[in-house]
């Protein structure tokens, strides 16, 4: 059962209307999270504005799907495994190697290596030495530490609104 309800667009205030409505027509449905989140026009546009940033990044697309399924399995969260196995078949992704991105490896040693930094970034929740974050970085220096973890941190605050908000795991169409 839902402990708080998703807004519904056509009810929603005008400005939650419109960004309701474009993110509909850029992910080709509503996310139950987002639905849910727009009850705090602050907590949204927050999430929307760290997603925005962090998707500018200079991963591939296919990377930061295969980078979200391993920290959805890593959080045991099956909201986020559900979303991104969907997002990682509509890039292309095989279920094999999506199978082997939700437990933190990758048939691609580039990816295995990112998913492995942001796998340990979730198990140590965050709390890394300088010396631990250093020899996570090591493996393929292609983003800086800070947005790891800004990427494992985003992904834990959707995993807490789902878990809270007891939605349904899927996408609404």
């Amino acid at each position: 059962m839902e402990t708080i309800p998703q807004t519904d667009a056509a009810s929603a205030p005008s400005k939650t209307q419109d960004l309701l409505n474009a993110v509909k027509k850029q992910t080709g449905g509503m996310p139950n999270i987002l639905a849910t989140m727009a009850q705090s026009p602050a907590g949204r546009s927050g999430y929307l504005g760290v997603a925005g940033a962090l998707a500018a990044r200079n991963l591939s697309n296919v990377n930061r799907k295969q980078i979200a399924l391993a920290v959805a399995g890593a959080n045991v969260c099956d909201y986020c495994a559900s979303v991104h196995t969907g997002r990682g078949k509509g890039a292309g992704l095989s279920s094999d190697e999506m199978a082997r991105n939700l437990i933190g490896r990758s048939s691609y040693p580039k990816t295995a290596a990112l998913s492995g930094v942001a796998c340990e970034v979730v198990r140590l929740r965050g709390q890394t030495t300088a010396a631990q974050l250093a020899t996570l970085t090591t493996p393929v220096p292609i983003m800086r530490p800070v947005s790891r973890l800004s990427r494992t941190s985003h992904s834990a605050f959707s995993r807490t609104t789902s878990t809270i908000s007891r939605g349904p795991k899927m996408i609404s169409r």
